[in-house]
């Protein structure tokens, strides 16, 4: 099974005036931008997305890249309207996907115990099954599961991401 990072999601209160024209060296292609006094309020890339919502009532920070959610952990881009400068700390969902899991056709109860977290819904949608657990959902196609973590950092994800790889190619096998 391959795992392949699909995003890092974080909002932000109102606090937040915008991100620093400096993350453009790693936002790869840029398609949509908004610039204010020598700051991004809205940059839409290849790479990322950031943006205000509710007429500025908050901002949301979306990365489709590994790299760059590990940069913005590390290194302090976003701009409050204090002035200050800060990085993000947790991440409030993070999302892989795993090819070849093959579940579709797994009961949840098994499913449970492969994860080792309590199933708390199990919800059906046209072409996926939505598996929610204390601390983790599942979402179940064909030949593909997407997997989403809560409040973590990405070396954080990874780890918990890894430990259930193997959980689940023990159970495959």
């Amino acid at each position: 099974m391959e795992i392949v990072f699909v995003e890092a999601y974080k909002e932000f209160g109102g606090l937040v005036k915008g991100i620093l024209k400096e993350i453009a060296k790693f936002a790869g292609e840029i398609f949509d931008v908004d610039e204010n006094a020598g700051i991004y309020t809205k940059i839409k890339s290849r790479h990322m997305e950031f943006s205000s919502y509710h007429d500025n009532l908050g901002s949301y920070l979306v990365v489709y890249k590994k790299d760059l959610g590990i940069v913005l952990e590390k290194e302090k881009y976003i701009l409050l309207s204090d002035g200050n400068v800060i990085n993000v700390d947790l991440w409030d969902y993070i999302t892989y996907e795993l090819a070849n899991t093959a579940l579709k056709d797994v009961d949840p109860e098994v499913i449970e115990k492969i994860t080792g977290k309590e199933l708390l819904l199990e919800e059906e949608f046209g072409d996926y099954v939505e598996l929610s657990f204390d601390g983790m959902n599942m979402r179940i196609y064909g030949n593909k599961t997407q997997i989403t973590l809560p409040n973590m950092k990405i070396s954080e994800s990874e780890e918990v991401i890894k430990e259930l790889l193997l959980r689940m190619e023990e159970f495959l096998k």
